[in-house]
């Protein structure tokens, strides 16, 4: 493959998974998009409320903390220590209950069927190698009718170029060695590996920069940032957030539905 994936480098984050200006800089800046886009697909917030969540690879706890306001009932996962100890300290200063504990996402220690919701955000472009297994682990502890969240990059070449190139290799925008651009994940492809898991894909969309391109890259070059994100229902060229539903009845949104058993 050439480079390697250092995923021991967000346990040099620390606090700063919620520094602004810090290595996290551009989740922040897709933080609202992403998760106004998950609420829309869950029914609002009244659909979130009560509601137990899982947020596999939560890293600081940026899904975490927006799901908990929210007033669901949220554990975060993450194998990185000092990422979840900075996610327990945030969390206690914002005054949110939420359960933080090491665990592994190919191996989750919960029962069959404990969760609603289970979100899995920028986590899958790091084990697309393994995708099936953690699949396999989600439709294992979410309950019937429980829906999958999630954002990933898109292997194009234009993720090639901006994500890994530009962010990534010249400015480190990114941190070097976060992504390899061989483990993006096309969507269909994790359609497919939904599908296989029993999980039934519903609706995705690309996320992409807000600005004008003359903007984006002002901002990149001399702000450090994007500049904002925006959905996009055309087209996929970088991230794009989705999410799906595992075969079954539930009651997700306060009216009860039947997921389609193709």
């Amino acid at each position: 493959m050439g480079r390697k994936i250092d995923n021991e480098l967000y346990d040099r984050f620390g606090d700063d998974w919620w520094n602004l200006a810090g290595e996290a800089r551009l989740l922040h800046e897709m933080n609202p998009v992403r998760f106004q886009f998950f609420k829309e697909a869950l029914g609002g917030s009244s659909a979130i409320a009560g509601r137990k969540v899982l947020d596999v690879g939560c890293g600081g706890g940026l899904l975490s903390e927006e799901f908990a306001r929210q007033g669901a009932h949220v554990t975060g996962i993450d194998l990185s220590i000092p990422s979840l100890e900075a996610a327990r300290r945030h969390a206690e200063q914002a005054g949110l209950e939420i359960e933080y504990q090491e665990a592994s996402a190919e191996q989750l220690p919960f029962a069959d069927n404990s969760f609603d919701i289970l979100i899995c955000c920028d986590f899958v472009e790091h084990v697309s190698d393994r995708l099936d297994l953690v699949l396999s682990e989600t439709a294992r502890v979410l309950k019937p009718g429980g829906v999958f969240l999630y954002d990933t990059i898109n292997r194009t070449l234009i993720s090639r170029l901006v994500a890994i190139w530009i962010l990534q290799d010249i400015l480190q925008l990114v941190p070097r060695h976060t992504h390899v651009w061989q483990m993006f994940v096309k969507p269909a492809e994790l359609e497919q590996a939904l599908c296989k898991a029993g999980i039934i894909p519903q609706k995705s969309a690309g996320l992409v920069p807000s600005g004008l391109p003359w903007e984006v890259v002002y901002n990149v070059l001399f702000r450090q940032k994007i500049g904002g994100f925006r959905l996009s229902t055309k087209s996929k060229p970088l991230s794009y957030a989705g999410y799906a539903v595992k075969q079954g009845q539930q009651r997700v949104d306060n009216q009860a539905y039947e997921v389609n058993r193709a």
